[in-house]
């Protein structure tokens, strides 16, 4: 589970610096579910309860993000 949260990290990494390197610039909801996805990892393998609440501010500011986008998507 460790390492799956690592390569999660990694990927997300490597995905906000493609725009600096000259490349393609990456959908926002492909990022929002990169991080959707460390977070769960998170929640799953939190060892008490007491950690899972701290998981919870970030999992709304995240998805309230993603459906804010959704609904308001930025002018290009």
């Amino acid at each position: 589970m460790k390492y799956a949260a690592l390569g999660v990290l990694a990927v997300l990494a490597i995905l906000l610096m493609l725009p600096l390197l000259g490349g393609p610039t990456v959908p926002f909801w492909v990022i929002t579910g990169l991080l959707c996805l460390r977070i769960a990892l998170q929640w799953f393998s939190a060892p008490t309860p007491q950690t899972r609440r701290t998981l919870i501010a970030p999992t709304l500011l995240v998805l309230g993000v993603t459906v804010f986008l959704a609904v308001n998507p930025p002018q290009q």
